[in-house]
């Protein structure tokens, strides 16, 4: 039977304020994250750290619909030119024609900005 992560028996109070510092350091900084925890009594080594900031940034990433499609760069703060390219690469996956990838990357990146999906094409 494999070991449990050492971060799974943190107390409850200490998971959590790891999670907000993860997610305050956009799930880097781990180096300073652990000796945080071992200043805390939890000596737990980065790798472990950077394994659970992993599994916390794809859970949220789940939790967010549609920036799971963006780079992080881009899901994190969206300029207005990465955002273009981000939407360009993704309506550039199902369109032909250069029309038709520049008008469904002009709807998607409306979604992004208000969170309302594009209405589907009759």
């Amino acid at each position: 039977m494999p070991m449990r992560p050492r971060i799974s028996t943190l107390p409850a109070s200490v998971r959590a304020q790891l999670d907000r510092k993860l997610k305050a350091a956009a799930y880097g900084n781990l180096v300073a994250i652990a000796a945080w925890l071992e200043s805390k009594g939890h000596p737990i080594k980065k790798s472990a750290v950077g394994a659970y900031s992993k599994r916390l940034q794809a859970a949220d990433a789940g939790a967010s619909g549609a920036q799971v499609l963006l780079p992080q760069h881009v899901a994190a703060a969206p300029s207005a030119a990465a955002l273009r390219l981000a939407c360009l690469q993704v309506a550039a996956s199902g369109s032909a024609s250069t029309v038709a990838v520049l008008k469904r990357a002009d709807a998607f990146a409306a979604w992004v900005k208000t969170g309302k999906p594009p209405k589907a094409a009759k």
